[in-house]
């Protein structure tokens, strides 16, 4: 869990105008991005379930900024789910096809006061498409689209 200084460093960081990636990765350890995304105002829960193999399917959002030149679609090994709620400043990038599942990938642009710069949180279930050589041997990171996904998010 994050200390209260954390948070408050975060959100003074995210409120100046700083971006976030915020990524779970196991079931069960989804509760410090739970208590970032209240802390953030933002409109997601991690939900500790279990994707499996069979179901972890996703489609991307091929007008969105993040999916551009991902053409195939990404690969991944998740192992947790997200839940967003209604929120005009959030934009789905990354859905699972099995729409139980919740979404994949969300982009929360946060204009806050005129002066302020925007920033932008990206939020994911599972960090595990940008792994390599995980403990299944697949290279994720080595799938094109994953490795241009990423570096379009940062």
């Amino acid at each position: 869990m994050f200390s209260i200084n954390e948070i408050e460093a975060i959100r003074k960081f995210v409120q100046r105008g700083g971006s976030l990636l915020l990524t779970a990765n196991h079931q069960g350890f989804v509760a410090p991005q739970n208590q970032l995304t209240k802390a953030l105002g933002l409109p997601v829960t991690f939900n500790q379930t279990t994707v499996g193999m069979d179901r972890q399917k996703i489609e991307l959002d091929a007008d969105h900024p993040i999916s551009t030149n991902c053409k195939l679609g990404l690969k991944i090994r998740t192992s947790c789910t997200m839940t967003l709620t209604q929120s005009p400043h959030a934009t789905v990038i990354a859905r699972y096809i099995d729409p139980a599942l919740g979404v994949f990938a969300v982009a929360v642009d946060r204009p806050e006061q005129a002066q302020q710069a925007q920033s932008r949180t990206v939020l994911m279930p599972s960090s595990g498409h940008i792994a390599s050589l995980d403990d299944s041997k697949t290279d994720l990171w080595g799938s094109a689209d994953n490795a241009t996904w990423m570096l379009n998010i940062f």
